[in-house]
């Protein structure tokens, strides 16, 4: 049971780590000039530099959201199970959680490229 627990707060911290960042940049001004990897794309103008922020953060927000009830709901199928398959479950959670917290750029830059043309103008 400790493991388990152990587990379950390890499986919570990306996503309390991606609500706390997204809400941080959702709310901060200032956090635009520091955080962020700035793709061609990303800084064309202001324009398509505040849209991005905005995507971004909001991803970050809303899939640490609905990150943590899912994790929660997994490890609770494994509550009474052996060492070994709870930790592969964390496992593959952390991992899965890592992939979805890794893929904020591609999403964003995707958006990017839908809502505006190569020159940075809106569609």
């Amino acid at each position: 049971m400790k493991f388990w627990l152990l587990m379950v707060g390890i499986d919570l911290i990306n996503p309390l780590t991606m609500i706390a960042l997204g809400w941080y940049l959702l709310k901060s001004r200032k956090a635009r000039e520091v955080f962020g990897f700035k793709t061609a794309m990303w800084v064309k103008n202001n324009d398509t530099e505040k849209f991005a922020y905005n995507f971004c953060s909001k991803y970050y927000f809303f899939t640490g959201i609905i990150m943590m009830p899912l994790s929660i709901i997994v490890m609770l199928l494994f509550i009474s199970k052996t060492v070994s398959t709870i930790g592969l479950v964390g496992g593959i959670i952390c991992t899965v959680q890592g992939f979805l917290s890794a893929g904020a750029l591609l999403v964003t830059e995707i958006a990017l490229r839908k809502t505006f043309d190569k020159a940075g103008h809106r569609r």
